[in-house]
């Protein structure tokens, strides 16, 4: 049995909470070797303690994590919203999963019609242009560079 499922972390009970947010490090850290993240960035940034209004939607495939999307708002600007993370684990990749939760974290930011615009960053080896701009994203341009060389992409899509 195959059971798929979309879920708000925020949700989770407290217990499966601490235990998924260790998961998600892990698995954040296991898939994108080029930007790893260290647990105590990673769990303040789960933790929300600055109430930047994090959403984060795991999803689970017979109860393992397979991939998921992360964002919050930028700083006091209450009208921008940063996509961090979307990511699935390569397995699972070219199934749809990132659509399932792209469309997951962009429907529920609409629902905050204070947020105007969400933006994004990829590198050139995660280049998702086309898969961004299939959801409105545009204002692609270059901002800078990782520290490895790649360039930094930008877009943005306004709500």
């Amino acid at each position: 049995m195959n059971k798929l499922a979309v879920i708000d972390y925020k949700k989770y009970p407290p217990k499966n909470k601490q235990l998924r947010k260790k998961q998600l490090a892990k698995f954040y850290n296991d898939n994108f070797l080029l930007s790893k993240w260290s647990n105590k960035y990673f769990n303040g940034f789960l933790d929300d303690k600055k109430l930047r209004k994090m959403e984060c939607f795991v999803l689970e495939r017979n109860g393992k994590v397979v991939g998921f999307v992360l964002g919050r708002k930028v700083g006091r600007i209450k009208s921008r919203y940063n996509l961090t993370t979307l990511l699935v684990d390569k397995k699972y990749r070219g199934k749809g999963y990132s659509k399932l939760l792209m469309d997951k974290f962009l429907k529920t930011i609409k629902k905050n019609k204070e947020t105007k615009k969400v933006y994004l960053h990829f590198r050139d080896s995660n280049d998702f242009k086309g898969f961004y701009r299939n959801y409105g994203f545009s204002k692609h341009r270059i901002t800078g560079y990782y520290s490895n060389g790649e360039k930094k992409h930008y877009m943005e899509i306004k709500l």
